[in-house]
This record gives structure tokens, C-alpha cells and sequence, in this order.
């Protein structure tokens, strides 16, 4: 049975909730069978959680739904095999969004867009029958979010035959003049937009700028190494700037060189001073073939700043910690959340939740 003579048959009740999927899945049902099929079982999904005992057209509709879906098993059974619902839909949902929104951000507004833009919104939400709470996961949510609100605004503006302009386009100009000393009003024009998850297509601006910041530090005092002038999360602080601590131990071996060398006014005044360069060499030599055995290189430079750092910092590098069951449960979660990121490219989110799991197993609070 075709998703037009479901179509027909949806209960009234059930009819907001169910058309767009059907409707999608028409669409999709003889370029990319597949797609259509995931829809068509998010909408048994959705009906089974909204059927009620005392609903008979509901069941009868939901019974007529399921004998559809065996139909067209068997005729996809060579094509489902081995195949992920949850990756089918979210590949496509990716590739309508990027079209949608590379055409959005260049100005254009055309109903083709919005399509484009709600086709992937309804893609993202029937990913939602493979998780365990039967929700969207953050990411997807976001996109979903914003795809609708892009759809809205833009559908919006060609009804009433007016100029779109793209709030991704006032979201950079407000950020540009805050950036020149402009006044508070310009940042508040900036905050309107928030709500469009510009954490997905932008990179943050705080990791560049922190390791300007930090890599003119003078190394004269041990405080100023220990503390940087910036106060960033300490998961992004342990992988993407090297620690203090290591910074520390090389400006102590410069300056155990200079110290070795004596001062001009010992010099002129001691006698017995000639005996001191043999020991000094002595300990240059024993420092030397201390310092031999592990090669100077990026590897060991990073084993080094791991080391340095004490176990209760609380950082991602503590060591002869066991964690409990339950920690290890939400790093787990934290793990699943990073994969989920990556299945969507947000690498900046997996980053901070694999850094997350490692802090739990290391007993990070």
C-alpha cells in the first residue's frame, strides 16, 4: 500500500502528527525507497505511543499501517539488509540542510529552500524511533530547530512579498562591530539569534585567542606559568594548550644553564674558584645523560605535560583512580553523546564529550 492511500485512511486526531511523515514518505517512496520506509515506521511508532484501547479507527488504521510496512520489508528485504534506519535518515536530512542552508546564507529565499529546509526537519525528527527515550538527540533537536525556524521566517517573508534578509547575515554584522568597540546595542541584536544553534556551523572564537594570549607569558615567575590570564573550561585547557606545568619545567632547566655559569663578582674576589668549573661539568654531564634517555620530540613533550600534572587536579590525566559502576554508566552516556556529534560533524561538541567521559573515569567531579 502507498503512503497517498494511508494518507486517506489517517484518523482525524492523528492527522498533525502523522501527515508530514506520510507526506515526506510519498515523496521519497520511488527515488529512495529506503527513506520512505524509515518514515512509514516512524509513523507506527508514533501511532502505538498516541492508540488507545477504546480507539478503533485508530487501531484499524495502525493495523492497516503495519501490513503495509511486512509488504515492503519483503520487497526491500535485499536493501535493508545491513543498513542503519537511524544513519539512512540522517544522511539525507545532512545533505537537504547543507543545501538548504548554503543557499539561505547567500541570500536567496525561494520556496524550494523552505521545502528543503522542512524535508530535513521532518527527516531529523523521525530519527527520533531508534533512541531509548524516543526523542531526538541534542544535535538533531538544534537542527530540527532551526531548519523549522529558517522555514518559517522565510516562508514568512515571501507570503507578504518581502525582501528575506538572513538573520545569519545581522548575527555577523552585530558580531563584526562588537569586535570594533561598538556599543552595547549591537551585542543585543546578536543575542536575538541565539536561538539558532550557531554552535553547528561556526568554530569558537575563544581557543585561538586564549593561546594568543597565553604563549606571551613571561617564564621569570612560576605563579604566572601556573596561571594563565584566561579562564577556560579545563577539558578544552588539557587538549588544545599545553599545561603550565611543562612550561614550568622547561623555563627551570634554562635556568639551572644560566645559573651554572658564575657570577663576575665571584669571580673576582674567590680564589679557590678555578676547582668549581670540573664539579659544574660533572653535573652538566650527569643532567645530560639523565635527560638522554627519553628523545626530545612532540610524543614525549606531551607525556611530559600529562605527568607533571598532579592526580586531584582533577583533569583528564589522573591516574590509579578506579571508577565505579555508575561512573562508568555516564561515561557511557557521555561516549554515545560524542557519537552521535560526529554522525552530524559537530566535532567541537564530541571533543568536549569524550574529554567529559574521560573526566568521569578519572574521577573528575
Amino acid at each position: 500500500m502507498s503512503s497517498v492511500s494511508l494518507l486517506e485512511k489517517v484518523p482525524q486526531p492523528w492527522a498533525p502528527l502523522v501527515r508530514p511523515f506520510l507526506q515526506r514518505s510519498h515523496e521519497f517512496e520511488n527515488k529512495e525507497p529506503l527513506v520512505a520506509y524509515y518514515l512509514r515506521t516512524h509513523v507506527a511508532f508514533l501511532c502505538m505511543r498516541l492508540r488507545k484501547k477504546e480507539d478503533k479507527a485508530g487501531t484499524a488504521f495502525l493495523m492497516t499501517l503495519l501490513d503495509a510496512l511486512e509488504a515492503s520489508k519483503t520487497q526491500l528485504s535485499a536493501q535493508l539488509h545491513g543498513t542503519d534506519g537511524r544513519t539512512v535518515l540522517t544522511k539525507f536530512a545532512l545533505v537537504l540542510f547543507a543545501r538548504a542552508d548554503d543557499a539561505e546564507r547567500t541570500g536567496n529565499a525561494s520556496m524550494a529552500i523552505v521545502r528543503m529546509f522542512y524535508t530535513a526537519s521532518v527527516l531529523l525528527e523521525a530519527t527520533a524511533q531508534f533512541t531509548e527515550d524516543g526523542a531526538m538527540d541534542s544535535i538533531a533537536a538544534q537542527k530540527c530547530k532551526y531548519a523549522k525556524y529558517i522555514a518559517a521566517r522565510m516562508k514568512k517573508a515571501l507570503d507578504r512579498k518581502e525582501p528575506y534578509v538572513s538573520p545569519n547575515k545581522l548575527e555577523a554584522v552585530d558580531s563584526d562591530a562588537a569586535g570594533d568597540g561598538s556599543t552595547a546595542n549591537g551585542a543585543g541584536q546578536a543575542a536575538t539569534f541565539t536561538t539558532v544553534p550557531a554552535s553547528c556551523f561556526t568554530r569558537p572564537t575563544s581557543l585561538p585567542t586564549s593561546t594568543s594570549s597565553w604563549t606571551p607569558t613571561p617564564s621569570t615567575g612560576q605563579d604566572n606559568s601556573r596561571a594563565p590570564p584566561y579562564a577556560p573550561p579545563p577539558a578544552m585547557l588539557k587538549l588544545d594548550t599545553p599545561p603550565p606545568d611543562y612550561t614550568y619545567v622547561a623555563n627551570t632547566q634554562g635556568s639551572s644553564n644560566i645559573s651554572a655559569q658564575p657570577p663576575p663578582k665571584k669571580n673576582m674576589s674567590a680564589t679557590p674558584k678555578p676547582q668549581q668549573p670540573p664539579q659544574q661539568q660533572q653535573q652538566r654531564q650527569r643532567l645530560s645523560t639523565s635527560h638522554s634517555t627519553t628523545p626530545i620530540s612532540s610524543s614525549s613533550q606531551q607525556q611530559q605535560q600529562l605527568c607533571v600534572t598532579p592526580p586531584n587536579a582533577g583533569g583528564v590525566s589522573a591516574t590509579n583512580f578506579k571508577p565505579s559502576v555508575d561512573q562508568m554508566i555516564d561515561a557511557q552516556k557521555f561516549a554515545s553523546q560524542a557519537v552521535s556529534a560526529l554522525q552530524f560533524y559537530d566535532y567541537d561538541t564530541a571533543k568536549q564529550q569524550l574529554v567529559a567521559a574521560l573526566r568521569v573515569l578519572n574521577g573528575a567531579r
